[in-house]
């Protein structure tokens, strides 16, 4: 009998998820009611609003409260923690995709791919210069790397560097790309970059 109404239990699921499946289908496109129409920024931020109601979705209480908790420095999986919120939920919070019902979305100007790149750099250019110096000098990769990371120590710099950033720049030298742009450095310094990569030599290092 268990097993009889476990399987109706799960029949019944089967044919409503199919349901508004279909349902929702039929409401893309033309078959939306909304479809055609335009409305005013008033209108859409009422009907946003009434959406989120409908799905339950995180109050303005709750989205200040972890504003608070982010500007204080406290990390996403703690605050994820401590609310029993799904952590791209905090992300979407943190980079003001999610706001409260009575604020206005900031559009975001997509990074162009120099942006991008920075972004995502762990070393500085000042640092890049001493590797394609140490690689001219046919220094090993890992003599570098050492070199690199006690500089950041006797400096109280926390290290993030890894060996494969050493390898990814001496990749991209090989390959005649330019690592560091012409922003980044005085001009002077930008000038001695752009000569010791002309003299970069292609040596197993």
């Amino acid at each position: 009998m268990r097993l009889r109404c476990l399987k109706e239990k799960i029949c019944k699921e089967i044919y409503l998820k199919q349901v508004y499946r279909e349902k929702s289908e039929k409401m893309k496109g033309e078959g939306n009611h909304n479809f055609g129409k335009t409305f005013s920024e008033e209108t859409k931020k009422k009907m946003s609003a009434s959406i989120r109601e409908a799905k339950r979705g995180i109050s303005d209480e709750l989205i200040i409260q972890v504003r608070k908790l982010i500007e204080e420095g406290y990390k996403n999986i703690e605050i994820q923690e401590m609310f029993r919120l799904p952590r791209h939920t905090i992300t979407r919070i943190k980079n003001g995709e999610i706001v409260c019902r009575n604020e206005e979305k900031t559009e975001k100007q997509p990074l162009t791919q120099v942006e991008v790149n920075l972004s995502k750099r762990k070393i500085f250019a000042h640092e890049i210069l001493v590797v394609i110096e140490k690689l001219n000098e046919c220094w090993k990769i890992t003599s570098i790397l050492d070199y690199l990371v006690e500089r950041r120590n006797t400096n109280n710099i926390p290290n993030n560097l890894t060996i494969d950033i050493i390898k990814n720049i001496k990749r991209n030298l090989t390959n005649g790309k330019l690592v560091i742009y012409d922003f980044e450095l005085p001009k002077e310094k930008y000038e001695y970059y752009i000569k010791i990569i002309t003299g970069f030599v292609k040596k197993p290092v």
